[in-house]
């Protein structure tokens, strides 16, 4: 095991809107995307079940799966890991209504939630979620970059939320300047990306697209919002692989909404379901 290092952001000390440096691990270009996958938030059910959550409706703008990397761990790997302590904001959970709350009573009124998804949410399949968490951080400690892990609790119109991280992506200002009379050089710029880190036991063939997987991008989505980001990175541990035969595999997807969505969703989702008798509301001291 490597020397243990305080927790690190490096380039973004805090929470606030500044997100320096560069990020090389991160890094690649939105260009030549994938097609749009629409982000539907009505589902099965009857009129009487839809109409009692406003979130029961079509968003008309849809996130973009833009960038998809399996990510290979060597024997090196092992030797260049170091243990990263936890920051004390990590700790940090408020009393009242989060954003996971509200995405769970509303995935549970629709109909939504696979028995999957409520396995991954047993307390020993999150403590491998969290361990996975743990070792990934320490590798990407040791790449360098600006990822700034667990950044602390926000909130919103009374909803709470913690991101696992934040870093930034770069993507092109301009895609037309090389078509320009006369041509002028794509411009990049780093926008911040927001990062969330899962761990589940449903197979990478038959889930594997993950934008289908609603209680992840909702998640993404909701603290992007929050965040100021329109974009996302989901690390997603497939514990058994695609099960041809169960084989554990690491990939990373970056996701980018457009602001538009992300207003729609907080609005249809997020506020109109924050105080219905349904949803859960923590208790912290």
């Amino acid at each position: 095991m490597g020397d243990v290092e305080q927790a690190f952001c490096a380039n973004s000390p805090s929470i606030p809107n500044k997100f320096g440096g560069g990020n090389t691990m991160h890094r690649a270009s939105n260009s030549g995307g994938l097609n749009p996958i629409p982000l539907r938030l009505a589902a099965r059910g009857d009129s009487k079940r839809l109409s009692a959550i406003t979130a029961a409706q079509d968003l008309s703008h849809m996130p973009k799966l833009i960038n998809q990397t399996e990510v290979s761990i060597e024997w090196a790997d092992l030797a260049k890991w170091v243990q990263v302590r936890q920051p004390k904001s990590a700790r940090k959970r408020s009393s009242g209504v989060h954003l996971s709350g509200i995405i769970k009573y509303v995935m549970t009124e629709l109909r939504l939630l696979e028995p999957a998804d409520l396995t991954d949410e047993m307390p020993l399949c999150m403590v491998v979620g969290m361990a996975m968490e743990n070792w990934m951080v320490g590798l990407m400690h040791e790449a360098g970059g600006d990822f700034c892990w667990q950044p602390g609790e926000w909130e919103r119109d009374g909803v709470f939320g913690t991101p696992d991280g934040i870093s930034t992506y770069s993507v092109v200002a301009d895609p037309f300047g090389p078509f320009d009379d006369p041509p002028t050089p794509v411009t990049r710029v780093d926008v911040p990306m927001v990062e969330e880190f899962k761990a589940t036991w449903k197979s990478q063939r038959t889930h594997g697209d993950v934008l289908k997987q609603k209680m992840w991008i909702w998640q993404l989505a909701g603290n992007c919002r929050a965040m100021g980001a329109t974009v996302g990175m989901l690390h997603v541990f497939w514990v058994n692989g695609d099960y041809r035969p169960p084989t554990p595999k690491y990939c990373r997807y970056v996701v980018e909404f457009e602001q538009r969505e992300l207003d729609e969703f907080w609005r249809n989702v997020v506020v109109a379901n924050r105080d219905k008798p349904g949803v859960v509301r923590e208790e912290h001291r």
